[in-house]
């Protein structure tokens, strides 16, 4: 079960960064319109783009918070199995 865990953790993580790819580097590509179901010339305009590096960067945090299996280790909380290993 564990092991299910890390691999949908995993995925869940590179899901975020590959929006996060598409919403910081590929911001004007035909992938990014494509996959948000907005137009090209909309993409362009600055304020899009302003909106959307924006949103990137709470994308960018949830992999690292999804990839802890269960809660914040670092820290203490969490699930008390964690700790008892």
């Amino acid at each position: 079960m564990q092991t299910l865990i890390q691999i949908l953790a995993t995925l869940s993580a590179l899901e975020h960064l590959y929006i996060m790819l598409l919403e910081t580097v590929l911001t004007t590509s035909a992938t990014t319109a494509r996959v948000f179901s907005i137009s090209a010339d909309e993409l362009r305009q600055p304020a899009v783009r302003t909106l959307f590096r924006n949103q990137a960067s709470t994308t960018g945090f949830l992999p690292s918070f999804s990839s802890l299996p269960c809660g914040f280790r670092a820290t203490g909380s969490g699930c008390s199995s964690c700790w008892a290993t």
